[in-house]
């Protein structure tokens, strides 16, 4: 135990030196633990910070690896480039002197505008130096980027070139100009022309034969067949395979990227609902898409893809919510292009609208939460050069990967036309890159892209997508006022109706500096119908003076009449759009002329009428509308010669005028027909007047044989008295002669079947009468009776023509 115990103390006893070692060892520990601490922490986050930059850059090689790659993928001979532009809209006419609101045509105004533009101004078409400089700056691009060829999406000619200046060839000559103009910037590529529905005889006429199609061909063959091409490089199509369905219906086929794609270019004139349509051209109509669905099967047969191009596209017009084509035309389209066919369709290009947007197109079957898997296609639909429709000219360059037979990108260059006259330079500007505007993780510019986009414009926490999208439409110009709800159904919808769709179902308020703008305002209520409230007088001065402007010089139509209607501005200027319920108060308001009280309103035979398709019921249904507000129309009118024949007006009572003009103008507008009014207008002291009648002039209009049957219980065979569309049509039939007359420097006002003519000197009259008789008659139609004035027209005698449209008025009834 001793023993035990001895060993135990010198093992666990110490020394006084000792224990005063540990005791100072323990007190340092203490003093150091902090330090200790601190450096454990700092050694830890240098740690943290060499696994960071050790895997930052194995990032960035990786990174730097495939962008090496995807640059020399982007060099090689997988990727092709083309070009894309559309809407030319030359007009030789322009005068850089004239203002907007008459089409900046001399031939319509000689008003001289604040400033000259040299390159186009905003709401008028292309003039000759906008067109060249576009095909420069195309040019430029094209050379840099390598393009293989380019497509140009029709409406080479201006508007209006058919009945004001010099008839149909004014059209083909605009449309052989600009060819020459594009073949000749460009002789060593090919070039794919499409015809618009301004590159026609008339605006949406179709031609009924050949002829048309064989001279747009003598300007367009060297264009395809790349005339000017070397002799080793291979031609997209032969004549003869091109004039074997060209002449047929002005569409036709070629061969690209080496033969593995199929370009079809399209005729959608032929389904389009603007289109008066006869068993002929429905006939050629549905041969073109027995043609389309040939093509896309003998493509899928050899493992070729197909790029679609064209004009008009399938879908919704964003300005009205009313479909581009006829509902049975565009189902069939696009069960072939989205659901038959859509692994074999690349893409499709189409313009029309002036705007830059986009299509979506899905199974008919699908549903709003169609699935990514869902079979789908995609339209890109290109700007125009044209700035009439208040868009800054733009073109595009599209790559095409070769490899995949798929688009991979696109980039848009613009001019902005103000600073370009502002400064008297146009200069092009790279818009935006699509990839890099719409970032995706699909490296591919396909139908599912195109839906991610459509889904982003109504993300309800990123307005990201939705500003850049609404500022690109015009191409960098300032925007109007959008919905955002209309814009994302008309991407995605094919037929008026779908999605609940509505033009004024929801509103956004933009502001001109959208870019530098952080506030989208988004008004998540539907808007109520507009109520046709009083204006007060101020406004009404205003409305009447912008009214007087666009007629001040002739009654030729400006610009916003051609495109939007009289009725339609005349609601624009009242600020507001005057409703079917406003219109029909209007009327109501509006007492029924004495001898027309007792009258019975018309009834239509409802077997018959059920028969009729949708678009032919509504037709028919304004056209009645017509003779109602025509006459209800001309009682104010009336009632103004009442106050101005007695003598001096206070200023209530001038008021009182004004608002009962413009209550006229409305209601006659909505007729649609040329006024008597505007007869009135045309008068002035020293006219002389003459005025034609046609005998049985609806006689003379003879009704197609398919249709008679439905004007049972008699198949007339031409129009009857008492058919409540035949004044409309009647009008419409004449509504080309009377242009012709006009071209020629008549001044004239139609009226159904009564022509006043107007002129200077009695000479002059004559002269007018003869020719205008001259024509009638090599028309068939038959010159009843002529009144010539023996005197010209004095101040107190325009008063009196005033007071007998009163009595005429009162006479003809509904």
């Amino acid at each position: 135990m001793a023993v035990r115990y001895t060993l135990n103390l010198s093992v666990t006893c110490l020394t006084s030196t000792e224990a005063d070692d540990f005791d100072e060892h323990k007190r340092w520990q203490k003093k150091t633990m902090k330090a200790r601490i601190l450096i454990g922490v700092l050694t830890a986050i240098c740690s943290i910070l060499i696994v960071i930059l050790i895997v930052t850059y194995e990032s960035g090689h990786k990174y730097s690896a495939c962008t090496e790659q995807k640059n020399e993928r982007a060099v090689s001979n997988d990727i092709i480039k083309f070009v894309h532009f559309s809407d030319i809209h030359y007009d030789p006419f322009y005068d850089k002197t004239i203002p907007q609101r008459s089409f900046c045509r001399k031939k319509i105004s000689n008003s001289t505008a604040k400033y000259t533009a040299q390159y186009g101004r905003i709401g008028c078409d292309s003039p000759i130096d906008l067109v060249q400089n576009s095909l420069d700056a195309i040019q430029n691009v094209s050379k840099m980027e390598d393009v293989s060829f380019i497509l140009l999406t029709g409406d080479l000619s201006g508007h209006g070139m058919w009945t004001s200046y010099a008839g149909p060839h004014r059209v083909l000559d605009n449309i052989a100009q600009v060819s020459n103009r594009t073949h000749a910037r460009f002789p060593n590529i090919p070039i794919f022309p499409v015809v618009g529905n301004n590159d026609l005889p008339g605006h949406y006429v179709l031609p009924n034969s050949s002829d048309w199609y064989k001279e747009l061909l003598t300007s367009w063959a060297p264009l395809i067949l790349c005339s000017s091409c070397p002799n080793d490089v291979k031609k997209p199509t032969t004549l003869v395979v091109l004039e074997e369905s060209f002449l047929e219906g002005g569409y036709y086929n070629a061969s690209i990227a080496s033969g593995k794609i199929v370009l079809l270019v399209l005729n959608s004139l032929y389904w389009s609902v603007a289109v008066d349509h006869n068993a002929e051209i429905f006939q050629k109509a549905v041969q073109q898409l027995t043609w389309i669905e040939y093509q896309l099967e003998i493509a899928a047969m050899r493992g070729q893809k197909v790029i679609l191009v064209g004009h008009i596209p399938a879908g919704i017009d964003t300005y009205d919510g009313k479909s581009y084509w006829f509902s049975n035309y565009t189902s069939r389209y696009v069960s072939l292009v989205a659901e038959k066919y859509s692994s074999f369709v690349t893409a499709q290009f189409f313009a029309h609208s002036h705007k830059d947007d986009f299509r979506l197109q899905m199974s008919m079957t699908e549903t709003e939460d169609a699935q990514q898997g869902a079979k789908k296609a995609f339209v890109l639909l290109a700007p125009a050069i044209s700035p009439v429709y208040h868009n800054n000219p733009a073109f595009r360059v599209v790559s095409l990967d070769t490899d995949q037979l798929a688009l991979l990108d696109y980039t848009q260059y613009y001019m902005d036309l103000v600073m370009a006259t502002e400064f008297a330079s146009p200069i092009w500007q790279l818009d935006y890159t699509f990839s890099q505007k719409y970032p995706s993780q699909s490296e591919l510019l396909d139908a599912d892209r195109i839906n991610e986009l459509n889904e982003q414009l109504i993300n309800q926490t990123s307005n990201k997508v939705w500003k850049g999208y609404a500022f690109s439409r015009e191409t960098n110009y300032q925007p109007e006022p959008y919905s955002r709800f209309q814009l994302y159904c008309g991407m995605r919808s094919h037929l008026a109706g779908l999605h609940g769709f509505s033009v004024s179902a929801h509103a956004v308020a933009y502001g001109p500096h959208l870019v530098n703008s952080t506030v989208v305002t988004y008004m998540n209520t539907p808007k109520s119908d507009p109520t046709d409230k009083e204006l007060d007088s101020d406004d009404v001065d205003e409305t009447l003076a912008e009214l007087q402007k666009e007629y001040e010089s002739d009654d030729t139509p400006g610009a916003k009449l051609q495109h939007k209607q009289l009725a339609k501005l005349t609601d624009e200027m009242r600020r507001h759009h005057m409703s079917d319920k406003a219109l029909k108060d209007k009327l109501g308001r509006q007492e029924r002329p004495e001898n027309c009280k007792n009258a019975k309103p018309t009834r239509v035979n409802q077997g018959i009428w059920r028969k009729f398709r949708d678009h032919t019921k509504k037709s028919d249904a304004q056209m009645y509308k017509i003779p109602q507000a025509l006459i209800k129309g001309i009682l104010p009118v009336l009632r103004m010669a009442d106050l101005f024949m007695t003598g001096n007006l206070s200023n209530d009572q001038l008021q009182t005028m004004k608002k009962m003009d413009l209550e006229a103008l409305s209601l006659l507008s909505h007729a649609n027909y040329e006024s008597l009014q505007t007869a009135a207008q045309l008068i002035k002291q020293g006219s002389w007047m003459a005025v034609l009648d046609l005998k049985d002039a609806y006689y003379s209009v003879p009704i197609v044989i398919d249709h008679r049957k439905y004007l049972n219980l008699y198949e007339f065979t031409c129009l009857p008295n008492g058919l409540s569309s035949a004044p409309r049509s009647f009008a419409k039939l004449v509504k080309p002669v009377y242009a012709s007359l006009r071209s020629r420097g008549f001044h004239l006002v139609g009226y159904i079947d009564d022509i006043l003519l107007l002129a200077d000197t009695p000479q002059e009259l004559d002269k007018q009468v003869s020719n205008t008789i001259k024509l009638l008659k090599s028309l068939d139609f038959t010159v009843h009776d002529t009144m010539i004035s023996d005197k010209s027209i004095t101040t107190s005698q325009i008063s009196g023509i005033h007071c007998k449209l009163r009595y005429n008025g009162y006479h003809h009834g509904p």
